[in-house]
């Protein structure tokens, strides 16, 4: 796992108006994967500890918005995984 600002410099290398939208996703995607290799360090069994690692997560990429310029927004990783998990707006209120 890299820390939020390698992820940061590595997100603004290269960026354009043009592929901005691409590395935004690339860097879903590697929050996303990160998510799963906490899953296991964690030995998360639940939705709650499952959520936790989210909101973790989320934290992070919200570090990220200084140092992307704004190119990023904000709680866009919790967004992205409420679309995918709708349920998760239910657990988010129990913690």
């Amino acid at each position: 796992m890299k820390k939020a600002k390698q992820q940061a410099k590595e997100f603004m290398e290269g960026l354009t108006n043009e592929n901005v939208n691409r590395k935004i996703m690339d860097l879903l995607k590697e929050f996303s994967d990160e998510v799963t290799e906490l899953q296991k360090i964690r030995h998360c069994k639940n939705d709650i500890s499952f959520f936790s690692i989210i909101k973790d997560q989320n934290d992070k990429w919200n570090s990220l918005i200084s140092k992307t310029n704004g190119s990023i927004m904000r709680d866009g990783f919790l967004n992205y995984w409420k679309k995918q998990i709708p349920e998760l707006e239910r657990i988010r209120g129990t913690i």
